[in-house]
């Protein structure tokens, strides 16, 4: 396999053998926006901070603004390399030949999921120099900042940027990813991240809160099932259709 690195910098991702560990991080802090709410002015705000390198992971770019930043930071030398979805469910790669055909002039390196041994590139993921990260439920799309309910998460926690530097590293070689690979607070599907879900709601003393557009895991339901008969006040928020009535 030949992977072709298009960089207008000297900037490089460097793969690293081995995540560091132990992390003692602290709680992760940062900010949170919440669409559609008008949160577009922050996140892009931040997100033109970038000096240096820009890795994006994502499964729809579509909306102008996002795509007319990307080109601004490409001229000004930012090394912009992306991971994304390159057939979406139901549809064919359309989309995705337009996007690249959209950013090829800039010189933005554009990598399709095909060969990551997985279903879907659906992580929503970037991040900026050692500076910023942001991790998302939502696309870069129109509705997402105007008509869906969607989480953004920026943190500048170092050994979160440092391990999601790191994954990228491995995604854009088509290496393969290890549990070993992942820091403790951050969770990777399809790699480690039900078992984290599992454990992390085994210790749930009081309340649940889920918020997600499908619910579908047998044993997670049933987990839930057994924390709610347990006196553990559980609620879930689930898309509106009638999929989700049982």
């Amino acid at each position: 396999l030949i992977v072709y690195w298009l960089t207008h910098s000297d900037a490089k991702i460097t793969r690293n053998d081995s995540v560091e560990a132990p992390y003692h991080t602290p709680t992760i802090t940062g900010t949170l926006l919440i669409s559609p709410y008008n949160v577009r002015d922050e996140l892009l705000d931040t997100m033109a901070m970038t000096k240096r390198q820009l890795l994006w992971r994502h499964y729809a770019i579509s909306y102008d603004k996002s795509l007319q930043l990307l080109k601004n930071l490409a001229l000004l030398w930012v090394d912009i390399q992306i991971i994304h979805e390159k057939q979406p469910y139901g549809q064919d790669t359309k989309a995705y030949t337009t996007l690249a055909k959209k950013l090829l002039p800039s010189g933005i390196m554009l990598t399709g999921d095909e060969a990551l041994e997985i279903v879907f590139q659906h992580a929503k993921v970037r991040v900026g120099d050692d500076d910023y990260y942001v991790i998302s439920s939502a696309n870069m799309t129109y509705p997402s900042f105007y008509a869906n309910r969607e989480y953004r998460f920026i943190g500048h926690s170092l050994p979160i940027i440092k391990s999601l530097q790191h994954l990228f590293a491995l995604d854009i070689a088509w290496s393969r990813v290890t549990p070993s690979d992942i820091h403790p607070k951050l969770l990777v599907c399809p790699i480690d991240c039900r078992k984290k879900i599992h454990d992390s709601l085994a210790t749930a003393t009081t309340s649940v809160r889920i918020a997600a557009q499908y619910l579908e895991d047998p044993a997670l339901i049933e987990q839930l099932a057994t924390l709610s008969a347990s006196g553990i006040d559980v609620r879930i928020l689930v898309s509106d259709n009638q999929k989700r009535e049982g």
